[in-house]
């Protein structure tokens, strides 16, 4: 059914969630989970933003974006190998989040995104906006977890 699914990562809880959500569904059904990072090359969370502003942070903005994706990344390698799972790739890119997942998932030839998300943002939308632009950029089947 789900041969393969993609899991992006963005370290949040609700990705946590995804992938738990995902585990499940890997183990019913044989599939492959790929995970997946993308990197905002505009802009760095406000921790880290004070950080290199007090001089405590030495590393370019893509460097710890980078290490950031790789911690992301590895601690779902370890939820996937405790749960008995190996994951298929787990990858950083660097982009729009929305257009690079779907075109990810396209290339991997995936069969269902799972993808956390916030809940009501602060206008009110149902939606975050990466989880409703990706619903809105690709064809592949999306289930979108809270």
């Amino acid at each position: 059914m789900f041969s393969k699914i993609l899991v992006p990562l963005d370290g949040s809880s609700y990705a946590t969630h995804a992938l738990e959500t995902a585990i499940e569904l890997a183990r019913k059904h044989g599939s492959q989970i790929y995970l997946l990072h993308v990197i905002r090359p505009w802009g760095l969370p406000r921790e880290i933003l004070d950080m290199i502003q007090a001089g405590e942070v030495q590393e370019s903005r893509l460097e710890i974006m980078q290490n950031s994706a790789e911690i992301i990344l590895e601690d779902a390698q370890t939820r996937m190998h405790e749960a008995g799972l190996q994951p298929a790739a787990a990858e950083y890119l660097t982009g729009d989040p929305a257009t690079t997942i779907a075109r990810y998932a396209e290339e991997k030839q995936i069969a269902l995104i799972v993808i956390g998300h916030r809940g009501l943002t602060p206008r009110g939308d149902l939606l975050g906006s990466v989880a409703r632009n990706l619903l809105n950029t690709t064809d592949i089947s999306c289930l979108v977890v809270s």
